[in-house]
């Protein structure tokens, strides 16, 4: 099967970025990387499906 008929590879690559904003790794990468900036951390982004 290719990436367009794999729905099930599909599913997984689409569920990730819920799983690393869920998971609280997204605020974690941003605090690591530019906590000390100074800079407002963002909210995370909204994920939709496609």
């Amino acid at each position: 099967m290719g990436p367009a008929t794999d729905a099930a590879g599909r599913a997984d690559v689409e569920a990730s970025p819920e799983e690393v904003i869920r998971s609280g790794e997204w605020r974690a990468a941003l605090e690591r990387n530019l906590g000390g900036s100074g800079m407002d951390l963002p909210e995370p982004p909204q994920v939709t499906g496609g």
